[in-house]
């Protein structure tokens, strides 16, 4: 459906408050079943635009209920009420309220903040007697373009010019601090680095190596992924021989869950500086085994920079990586900020937490690993970062770049699906700090270096995580494997894949190692040096795996789009109308653009690739569909359309487990005014189709929740991929919109 689009600051509650009783007119008790969340969590002073001032708040109760207000608090821990600034909705108008779709539980409303002064706005929902936990929402200043050209530019070349100048890390720190605009300055924990922090709060540093073109794509492994580097040479480095059987990754699952394992099959690889290290990059290691496995076929997404010039990669590259099962992200890093989180209230005095720029963003003296973007300042035109370099989640390198820290990914990612992460950086592991990031969102397990190693080294210790030794090939691998001798399928935790990489190729980058350094073994920029880097697992005893089920939260019962991939508007809720799942809390539902994501989006689709085991016959879903077009336009040429099919990897349909159209199926009223900017009336009325003719009509209407089979048995066993997909799109235009909902996608076995 065309629209018009607002640009809204979004508060999301996702998590648990506690109830204590209804609302005055029930005594049914209602549950927050979401706790506060501000995304973007930050309006700037002064508003340059609307969208500067705009917050959509949206909350989802356990029920429907009468009245929910939003209220103004004095804290974060409450304090006393301020006042009511607005009453939240489930009336599907997203132009009027934020409100996506009537009848889901979903209640929002759009308030504006027109604040005078920098600080924070605190934010409570209520329901009767129960309230929700507080919510922030920073509120800044905007930089002068005087102050903007400073921070970004001139700073970071005085700060670059300071470390080029003197060699003496202790000098050039010292030079550092004397620069107008820099509150203080520090060495990188047991590193060549050096961090600093601007009067305003604002995060940077330098990385001496975060270029080292000379011998980009020169296809050896000396390129650094940070820090000072010594001279030396891979004239024997080891080639994996021609006929290596990476592409024979294929595997019969027998089981189909395994604990363990990951929660989706999509895979993400972000490569800023694969024009840097070249062949060295784990582009053409981890990544490059990803891509080849068969059985389980991953869905892969990759985002790289293949020259210099390249911004492909930017910062918001780093945001939804809790979208995916697998995460490979190879760059330059430091880490940087040891000390500060003792030193930070002294240095602001006053202003120490009476803003998000001024309020202190460590949580310990620890320093923080960080991670190049490869985006320059000079990219960011549109200032689209400034909120967040002001919130110290992306600081600034002295070579003009962004850099990612923990507080970002913390931000920008929901709940892993028990995710792999592997960065490829240096001293991505030097602490915890980078990896608990992950692991409190919900990864599984994080795997970086503790200082700082030469590509090469780290590609080789990042393939062999993943796939077997192409010397001898051997028969454990973390990928699902097929022994070519007999069959016999070995699937390795990441613990085990990581105890036999150290096993190969060493722990530590200045170890004495089976295979010599010509092949990246020895990756140490001093041989001497007390702690050299090491590859780093946390937690170090987890059991994770790749061996995934053929079918992935197949119930929608995580309660998010885990194990899924698609295009369009997917989502997971708990209720639309008088829909409600077939089993469990949760369903899926697809559609043509419902609320926010309508503005000419005509067809969603949301898919699963999957290998089918020995004695499949066939994958069982419930589904129904729901539009606004009946009953007026039946027969007519909008004959939206949803089906289900099994297609091959060239996307050649293999067969149909349904089809409903508007034009073809059997409809019942199911409510008016479900949709945003659709029918209004809540029982069917009067219309008139383009030939003229009256029928009932107007409003929404549904298949009800009905059964699809499609018969996979000719693929069973086979290890040959095939995709599950489900699809919806609109026919003939796109004014009045359709859905489809989901429920118990399953395999059937073959009766013994």
């Amino acid at each position: 459906m065309f629209r018009r689009m607002e640009i809204v600051l979004l508060v999301v509650f996702i998590g648990l408050a506690v109830s204590r009783c209804g609302d005055d007119q029930s005594e049914t008790k209602i549950e927050f079943t979401t706790s506060l969340i501000v995304s973007p969590d930050t309006v700037f002073v002064g508003c340059l635009n609307a969208a500067e001032c705009q917050v959509t708040v949206r909350i989802t109760l356990d029920r429907p209920a009468a009245k929910v207000f939003l209220q103004r608090m004095s804290s974060a821990d409450g304090g006393t009420v301020l006042g009511q600034v607005g009453e939240l909705v489930d009336d599907g108008d997203a132009a009027g309220h934020g409100d996506d779709i009537a009848g889901d539980l979903v209640y929002s409303t759009i308030i504006t903040l027109n604040e005078v002064s920098a600080g924070y706005v605190y934010l409570q929902a209520v329901v009767g007697d129960a309230e929700s936990s507080v919510s922030s929402v920073g509120v800044l200043a905007h930089m002068t373009d005087e102050d903007w050209t400073k921070v970004t530019q001139t700073i970071p070349d005085l700060a670059k010019a300071c470390y080029d100048t003197n060699p003496d890390l202790n000098v050039a720190k010292t030079c550092i601090e004397t620069i107008d605009g820099i509150r203080v300055a520090g060495i990188g924990e047991q590193g060549s680095g050096i961090w600093y922090v601007y009067d305003n709060g604002i995060l940077g540093g330098v990385l001496p190596t975060e270029i080292d073109a000379p011998d980009a794509d020169s296809g050896t492994d000396m390129n650094r992924k940070g820090g000072r580097a010594t001279s030396s040479s891979r004239a024997n480095a080891y080639q994996a021989p021609a006929d290596n059987r990476w592409g024979q990754l294929v595997a019969a699952l027998d089981e189909f869950k395994d604990p363990d394992a990951i929660g989706s099959k999509s895979a993400i690889y972000l490569g800023p500086y694969l024009w840097d290290f070249g062949a060295a990059d784990d582009y053409s290691g981890a990544w490059d085994l990803i891509k080849k496995s068969v059985c389980p076929k991953f869905e892969t997404q990759e985002i790289k920079n293949d020259t210099n010039l390249s911004r492909n990669v930017t910062p918001d590259s780093f945001k939804n990586l809790s979208n995916h099962g697998i995460i490979i992200i190879s760059t330059h890093g430091d880490n940087w900020y040891n000390g500060l989180f003792s030193l930070w209230n002294d240095l602001w005095g006053d202003q120490a937490g009476t803003a998000p720029n001024y309020t202190i963003p460590f949580f310990a003296d620890l320093s923080w690993p960080v991670l190049l973007t490869g985006y320059k300042t000079t990219d960011d035109i549109g200032r689209i970062y400034e909120a967040d370099l002001l919130q110290h989640r992306i600081a600034i390198t002295a070579s003009r770049t962004y850099v990612i820290t923990p507080a970002f990914v913390r931000r920008y990612n929901s709940t892993f699906p028990e995710s792999i992460v592997y960065l490829g950086s240096c001293r991505s592991a030097y602490n915890s700090t980078l990896a608990d990031a992950f692991l409190e969102k919900g990864a599984a397990a994080v795997v970086g270096y503790s200082d700082y190693v030469y590509a090469g080294w780290a590609k080789r210790h990042g393939e062999a995580l993943f796939g077997p030794d192409p010397r001898n090939f051997a028969k454990n691998s973390m990928l699902p494997l097929t022994d070519p001798d007999n069959e016999k399928t070995t699937v390795q935790s990441i613990k085990d894949a990581f105890d036999d990489a150290v096993a190969n190729y060493g722990e530590v980058t200045n170890s004495t190692a089976p295979h010599g350094a010509g092949d990246g073994t020895n990756g140490a920029y001093d041989a001497a040096d007390p702690e050299p880097a090491r590859i780093v697992l946390f937690p170090a005893a987890t059991k994770t795996n790749l061996n995934v089920p053929p079918i992935i939260n197949g119930g929608f019962e995580k309660g998010s789009t885990a194990g899924w991939t698609s295009t369009g508007d997917y989502r997971v809720l708990s209720a639309i109308g008088d829909v409600t799942p077939t089993d469990g809390t949760f369903m899926a539902i697809i559609s043509t653009g419902l609320g926010t994501y309508g503005g000419g989006l005509t067809e969603s689709v949301v898919q699963q690739t999957m290998c089918l085991p020995a004695k499949v016959k066939s994958v069982r879903f419930q589904y129904n569909m729901l539009t606004e077009e009946a009953m007026c336009w039946v027969g007519s040429a909008y004959d939206d359309t949803f089906k289900a099919e099994l297609v091959d990897k060239d996307g050649v349909i293999l067969s149909e487990g349904a089809s409903e159209s508007v034009n073809s199926s059997a409809w019942t009223f199911l409510g008016g005014d479900m949709f945003a900017d659709g029918d209004d009336f809540s029982t069917p009325q009067k219309c008139t189709d383009d030939q003229g003719n009256e029928s009932y009509g107007d409003g929404t209407y549904h298949t009800g929740w009905k059964d699809g089979e499609l018969d996979v048995s000719s693929h069973a066993g086979t290890k040959e991929p095939v995709t599950l997909r489900f699809r919806i799109w609109d026919e003939g235009d796109s004014i009045w919109d359709s859905a489809a909902t989901l429920d118990s996608v399953e395999l059937e076995l073959e009766e013994e």
